[in-house]
């Protein structure tokens, strides 16, 4: 199927689900939910919860299929809706991941002085491993990780486009990765 059909088909689609006809919504999810759990997978690695993130974007899209006004490609809507999803997912995880570990213990973390040498040792390897990225990638990654923006923010504060921003996000996480593969 060509680009321009997709696009035609997807739309038909969409205009029927704001019509209310379930075959049309049922139509896109089959269509598209398998990739989009893949996709989601490669964020939150954990297939059962890309799954559930999967299904919220389309129990959003059919719970307000009477105001829903995708834009022209409807693909790209589901990708990036599907994108949000799991990065929402992985940053309410990590709140509370630190919340249960700011009130599971009113005791710092104690380690004896050779968990703290390897601790320390780690440390340095990660920074050294993410100095050793590209320019523009180290760039993408540190706003990603370490300042907690979005793709789309990360695009428009680089002024590039969210492609470049995944592209480049993905390839750092493979040479960190490989870099870092004796620590794994």
């Amino acid at each position: 199927m060509s680009t321009s059909d997709r696009v035609s088909r997807d739309q038909r689609w969409a205009q029927q689900i704001a019509e209310g006809k379930y075959e049309a919504f049922e139509s896109l999810f089959r269509a598209y939910a398998s990739d989009l759990c893949d996709f989601v997978n490669s964020f939150v690695e954990a297939p059962d919860v890309a799954e559930s993130l999967v299904q919220e974007v389309f129990l959003t899209i059919w719970e307000g299929r009477d105001s829903w006004t995708p834009p022209d490609n409807v693909k790209s809507y589901l990708y990036t809706a599907a994108r949000n999803k799991a990065l929402d997912h992985l940053d309410h995880a990590e709140i509370t991941d630190d919340w249960r570990d700011a009130t599971s213990s009113q005791e710092p973390i104690r380690r004896t002085p050779l968990e703290e040498l390897h601790y320390e040792e780690l440390r340095e390897e990660v920074e050294a491993a993410i100095r050793q990225l590209p320019e523009r990638r180290r760039q993408v990654f540190t706003l990603s990780r370490q300042h907690g923006l979005t793709y789309q923010e990360i695009a428009d504060v680089l002024d590039i486009s969210i492609k470049t921003v995944e592209t480049q996000m993905t390839r750092a996480l493979k040479a960190l990765r490989e870099e870092l593969s004796a620590y794994l």
